[in-house]
């Protein structure tokens, strides 16, 4: 880390991708509750079991990281599903979930999906609750930022999760998605208004990520 700037490299699934990401990643600009929500419904996206972050100064870095690429799965009392084959795409781990490979996949009892739904709120700025999402044999929570691609990010990180979900083999199951945003928030502390720069660098199979100063609100 250097002069409020933080490095995080990412593995891509494609050189495409790549590109496309490069192309159309923007600068994180500070959202709040109605600016997350509008974008959803401008761009006609389900808003069902759609959550924010909450988060502050200290902790705005590591959701943003969350919030770049990555999902949990979790079972149906709400405890980790793991992977734990050798693929290292998280695109494959994610097919071999959908195809029922559960040799490839273990419970870990120590991260608890009623610890996320803590930590976040919905568009009624209410405190996350697991009794307010359908019961299910699986809950995939899928973690997407605006500034990560805008409505083409959105789709990559949720809106194709759902499709594969709804293609799925494992029709005897119910899995419901969760949509949690990362995006920086006026409730974390952060200058309405303000904005983080994003810098990237592509390098073979990975794309550095360089943010520079929070927009901390004084």
């Amino acid at each position: 880390m250097k002069l409020n700037n933080y490095l995080i490299p990412i593995i891509l699934l494609s050189s495409c991708k790549s590109i496309i990401i490069n192309t159309l990643i923007r600068d994180a600009k500070v959202e709040n509750t109605a600016s997350i929500k509008k974008f959803q419904i401008d761009n006609k996206f389900d808003t069902s079991n759609s959550f924010i972050v909450k988060a502050d100064t200290a902790t705005a870095m590591k959701w943003i990281e969350k919030g770049i690429a990555s999902y949990e799965i979790y079972n149906s009392d709400g405890r980790l599903i793991e992977f734990i084959g050798k693929e290292d795409c998280p695109g494959v781990q994610f097919q071999f979930f959908l195809e029922g490979k559960k040799d490839s996949f273990k419970v870990n009892n120590n991260i608890l999906l009623l610890n996320l739904l803590d930590n976040c709120y919905n568009y009624e700025n209410r405190k996350a609750n697991k009794k307010d999402l359908p019961k299910s044999d699986y809950y995939v929570v899928t973690y997407w930022s605006k500034f990560m691609g805008r409505k083409f990010g959105y789709k990559q990180a949720v809106g194709y999760t759902e499709d594969d979900i709804k293609d799925n083999k494992l029709k005897k199951y119910l899995i419901t998605v969760i949509k949690v945003n990362t995006d920086l928030q006026e409730s974390w502390g952060m200058q309405p208004k303000g904005r983080m720069s994003v810098k990237m660098k592509v390098r073979k199979t990975e794309l550095d990520f360089v943010f520079g100063k929070l927009p901390i609100k004084k």
